[in-house]
């Protein structure tokens, strides 16, 4: 897919003398990197909110006492062994 993009001038001549451009074979596949990057960090803070807020849910923080007293006698056992 073909986008064109604009970018403030003084940041391409940052991309340039920090040798950044040079390490890419195409400005595309720079873009592209780094939108991918930005892509995996946005879901990862996406699942951690989530996991925070499920810390904080009463339904799935009774679930998990539920769950841990059912195996609590099977998690005895092994620890005995």
């Amino acid at each position: 897919m073909r986008k064109t993009i604009s970018i403030e001038e003084t940041l391409y001549h940052q991309l340039s003398d920090e040798g950044l451009l040079s390490e890419y074979s195409s400005f595309s596949q720079l873009v592209n990197e780094a939108l991918n990057r930005r892509l995996n960090e946005y879901r990862a803070e996406r699942y951690r909110a989530e996991i925070d807020a499920m810390r904080q849910d009463p339904m799935v923080l009774d679930d998990i006492s539920e769950i841990e007293e059912a195996f609590a006698m099977s998690d005895w056992e092994h620890d005995a062994l």
